[in-house]
Order: C-alpha cells, then structure tokens, then sequence
C-alpha cells in the first residue's frame, strides 16, 4: 500500500512540474523577441510622478553617452561588487543566485526578499521590456521575470559583457 502511494504521489508531482514547465514554456514563446523591441532612447525625460499616479514634471537631461573607456575603472568594479559580484563568471542568468536568492526568500518570507537579476536582466528591465510588461514590474509578476529573462538571454547572445555593462552605466 505504501510503494502504490509513493507512485501517486511522484507522479501528481511530476505531472504539476510538467504543468508549469509548459506554462513557462508557453509565456516564453508568446514573449516579443529582442529583434521586435526598440530600446528606450538615453537621455529621454525623467518623469516624476505623485504618489496618486499624477505627472508632475520631467527631468530634462542632455544625451551624454560613454564607451568602456569613458567610465573609470573604479566605477565599473563598484558596480559589479554592489550589483552583481559573478557578472564575468555567469550569462545572462545567475543561476545560482537564483537558488540563493528563492533559500533565502523560503526562510525568511516576505521581511528579506532577496534578488537575483544581474546587470543584463537590470539593462534589459530598464531599456528593452515592453511596456505592458513593464507594468507587472511592480507585482514581480511570474510573466515579467520569464520575458525578462529571455530578453536578456538573447541580449546577452548579441554582445559583450562590456557593451552590456557599457549600457547599463549610461542607463542608470
């Protein structure tokens, strides 16, 4: 009676990771590629909104782009030890900083959410999602990450660990 159990349970299991494994599969292939999104133009306006949702004003700041020999030495190793310390030792996804990050999240619930989007998710967020994407940001919706992570997937695919850092140092 048991070993039956057993059965039963590994395969309602197996047939609910298979279930999401299609569903992520599924929300992934409905996701715009890169090729289809227009990054957002630097030095765009800065829009300051009330906490109501209200516009108040905008920001207006010149276009000032730099390449990888424009940012100080200093600033880039600053950014990858505050944003994402293994940025040259994983692609566009940190793996492992995901299952750091879903420990941590499971033990300490809600009070300490970890993160785990390295600088080519946190390009991609800031430049390339599609607005109607954008909109879940707020909601860490399951949606968003999926399309965020498969932009940066294909980002990542396209170029340089230094261009992608590159254009998160002029975003931000």
């Amino acid at each position: 009676m048991i070993g039956l159990a057993t059965i039963l349970v590994v395969c309602v299991l197996s047939m609910g990771g298979l279930a999401v494994a299609g569903w992520v599969i599924k929300v992934a292939h409905s996701a715009p590629n890169l090729n289809q999104v227009r990054p957002e133009k630097h030095g765009a306006p800065s829009k300051i909104y009330a906490a109501g949702g209200t516009l108040m004003g905008a920001i207006y700041s010149p276009e000032v782009h730099y390449n990888s020999k424009g940012f100080p030495r200093r600033l880039k190793q600053a950014t990858i030890a505050t944003e994402d310390r293994r940025f040259y030792q994983h692609g566009a996804l940190d793996y492992e900083g995901i299952v750091r990050a879903a420990i941590k999240d499971a033990a300490h619930g809600s009070t300490a959410l970890q993160g785990a989007s390295t600088l080519t998710m946190q390009l991609v967020d800031n430049e390339y999602l599609p607005r109607k994407y954008r909109n879940a940001r707020a909601a860490h919706d399951l949606k968003y990450k999926i399309v965020q992570a498969k932009l940066a997937e294909q980002l990542e695919a396209k170029h340089s660990k230094n261009w992608i850092l590159d254009g998160y140092l002029n975003n931000v």
